[in-house]
């Protein structure tokens, strides 16, 4: 298992918004972007929807849907790149 794997599997959600700023300089704001609909993801699991749109940033299952499918194809995209950018 390479490092990177073991940093993916064993990292607080926490250090993940702290990471992504660092990577950021890097990588550019696709990051800051992709962390922040993960974070969101991870929020609604971990607490549920909220129907009153006030303790959470999804409302409705079809929300929570739509990011998902905007992060995996985003996170595909970015990764299609990277493969790109070192491998020319």
């Amino acid at each position: 298992m390479e490092l990177a794997d073991w940093l993916i599997a064993l990292m607080p959600t926490g250090k993940m918004w702290e990471i992504a700023r660092i990577l950021r300089r890097i990588y550019g704001n696709v990051v800051v972007l992709l962390t922040a609909l993960a974070l969101n993801l991870h929020e609604v699991q971990y607490n549920g929807l909220d129907e009153s749109g006030v303790l959470s940033k999804y409302s409705t299952l079809q929300q929570v849907k739509e990011d998902i499918k905007e992060l995996a194809q985003r996170t595909a995209e970015f990764a299609e790149a990277l493969r790109q950018r070192l491998n020319p």
